[in-house]
């Protein structure tokens, strides 16, 4: 049997820090979330447009999110509101 390999907290946060939203450790996948979301509003558009397309990928691969991580970016980035 093969186990999936889920995206949880820690791969959430790398792909924030990647991008220079800053989390940290102790922050929850929500927390971070909301970090990422108000880091957005104060960037350029390229820099908008990088999270956007992370939020897309990670939406569009949601089979391989753990149910707190799906839960989060749900909340925070509702689908129409990625653009």
């Amino acid at each position: 049997m093969m186990i999936a390999d889920l995206l949880d907290q820690e791969d959430l946060r790398e792909r924030f820090l990647s991008l220079g939203i800053p989390v940290t450790q102790e922050q929850s996948p929500d927390a971070c979330c909301r970090a990422a979301l108000a880091w957005r509003t104060e960037q350029d558009r390229e820099r908008k447009q990088a999270l956007d397309e992370v939020i897309r990928l990670l939406i569009s691969n949601s089979d391989s999110l753990l149910p707190e991580i799906k839960a989060a970016i749900q909340t925070c980035f509702p689908m129409n509101d990625v653009h």
